[in-house]
């Protein structure tokens, strides 16, 4: 089932604007209502509104920068779109103004931004003003004469990390074949998937962007029926190289290092009390079918990394009707959700249930803790987002 976001061509829709008072007071509420579970509460301590509203939001620690960096797209009033880097922070440190929707994109230290338009087998290096520096031609690697693609907006972080010892620059990704891309309904395409390796190593050299490695094995549990539109996967990686996916379905966090080995965790929400089901394949282009499986079944939507704590941090969707009493119908991408939280050996602290009005898609972690935007307080110009304070009781 393919991940229900909304991309950068999407707008939202027009939210309640408040005053200040009726602001912190639904704040109050927010943390009465969901912010605690067992030890371990989430307390707001602060309020920030965006200009505009963020899309596309990643979270990762930064080799380059050595802390948690926020990384999200917007559009200005005159609908010119700027790709936005914030170091420690949700305001932006550095705003880099593009020609346009992109491809795919590769953070170049911090001050640069390699970026591909669609149709284009080459990066441009930009800085602040949007200008090239220069160009690196791409050489993903081929198999039988069919070329590897890259996918970096599904990838949860594209900063590059240093081998000091041959002074070259290393990026991480995703890179898959074109004829893989209908593995959800068939087979032989996802036998053929199945046997390649999850993440691909990337070295900048003499102007080209080259595949120098791929590790990383697909989980067997992938090999299954009952996974059938269920390969998508959610990534983390944290200070020690370590990388961490999640898929919707499995009660697992499948962990893979640098050198190929891979482990696998055991966790689950509370929420989750049912097995899944074999998906109906001749129903794989009803869309009403598919968004009622989303909608109904719990499913684990996003891993984020919190450099600062020490702590991963699983978006949890849970199960919900699909179609009122009313005959209305519910939207998987507004599900209800809760928040799980685990520590550095993926023991888990808490789940924490979160209100509707604070949004699972729009979170950036900062020195404070975790912020948030609040949807009651946000509407099509601005964004409020509340930032929570991350404590626990031993």
């Amino acid at each position: 089932m393919q991940k229900n976001k909304k991309h950068i061509s999407k707008k939202r829709g027009i939210f309640i604007l408040l005053t200040p008072f009726f602001s912190m007071l639904l704040i109050i509420i927010s943390h009465i209502s969901c912010t605690q579970s067992h030890n371990l509460f989430l307390t707001p301590i602060d309020t920030l509104y965006l200009p505009a509203q963020p899309l596309e939001i990643r979270t990762f620690y930064s080799f380059t920068d050595t802390t948690q960096v926020n990384t999200y797209f917007h559009f200005d009033e005159n609908r010119k779109l700027y790709f936005n880097y914030c170091v420690n922070a949700v305001l932006p440190t550095i705003s880099f103004p593009l020609k346009g929707l992109i491809g795919d994109y590769l953070i170049d230290e911090g001050s640069k931004l390699l970026i591909r338009y669609p149709q284009k087998n080459y990066f441009e290096r930009i800085d602040s003003t949007g200008a090239a520096r220069d160009t690196l031609f791409t050489d993903f690697g081929e198999k039988n004469d069919e070329a590897y693609t890259m996918d970096s907006f599904d990838f949860a972080f594209s900063c590059p990390i240093l081998d000091l010892n041959n002074i070259t620059k290393k990026y991480y990704t995703y890179t898959f074949l074109q004829s893989q891309s209908n593995y959800a309904i068939n087979k032989v395409s996802r036998e053929q998937m199945l046997s390649e390796k999850l993440i691909t190593e990337l070295t900048e050299e003499h102007q080209f962007l080259k595949a120098t490695r791929r590790f990383g094995d697909f989980p067997q549990s992938f090999n299954s029926n009952s996974t059938l539109f269920s390969y998508n996967f959610d990534v983390a990686m944290n200070k020690d190289t370590v990388f961490l996916l999640i898929n919707e379905i499995f009660d697992s966090i499948f962990v893979i290092c640098l050198d190929g080995s891979t482990k696998t965790h055991f966790m689950k929400s509370k929420y989750q009390n049912h097995k899944h089901d074999y998906i109906d394949k001749s129903r794989y282009l009803d869309n009403f079918y598919l968004d009622q499986i989303a909608m109904e079944k719990v499913m684990y939507i996003f891993i984020l990394y919190d450099s600062y704590r020490n702590l991963y941090y699983i978006v949890v969707g849970k199960s919900a009707k699909h179609v009122n009493k009313d005959g209305t119908i519910n939207d998987p991408y507004d599900k209800p959700w809760s928040l799980m939280v685990l520590n550095e050996q993926f023991e888990q602290l808490a789940e924490i249930d979160m209100p509707d009005h604070l949004s699972k898609h729009e979170i950036m972690i900062v020195p404070e803790g975790i912020a948030i935007q609040d949807n009651n307080l946000s509407d099509d110009n601005r964004a409020c987002f509340v930032i929570f304070n991350v404590k626990w009781k031993n």
